[in-house]
């Protein structure tokens, strides 16, 4: 059988290269990489493992859809749409984030 070498990309540099359908993501840091993912139009679908409301994977406003008065207190009544339902239109069969506890 054919071995892969491990190659040592970022997230970004990944999906350019390898232009996958789905993306898995475990514990992303602190900011959201799901843009970059809807932005490559070979993925179809993302899976991002972590805690959706902490801001301890993605972002909870703009990876989860969770508001961040929901997380921290904060104020958000003048929050803009979170980036994954404006755009261009998505696929018909897409499906939109959610969460499993």
């Amino acid at each position: 059988p054919v071995i892969a070498q491990p190659q040592q990309l970022s997230h970004d540099e990944a999906v350019a290269t390898h232009a996958p359908a789905v993306v898995v993501s475990s514990w992303m840091p602190e900011e959201d990489w799901t843009a970059v993912w809807r932005a490559q139009p070979s993925v179809r679908a993302y899976v991002v493992l972590g805690e959706c409301d902490g801001g301890q994977s993605g972002l909870p406003w703009e990876t989860w859809g969770v508001r961040p008065s929901e997380c921290f207190g904060a104020a958000d009544a003048d929050l803009p749409p979170p980036p994954w339902l404006v755009g261009p239109e998505p696929a018909a069969d897409a499906v939109p984030p959610f969460q499993a506890d």
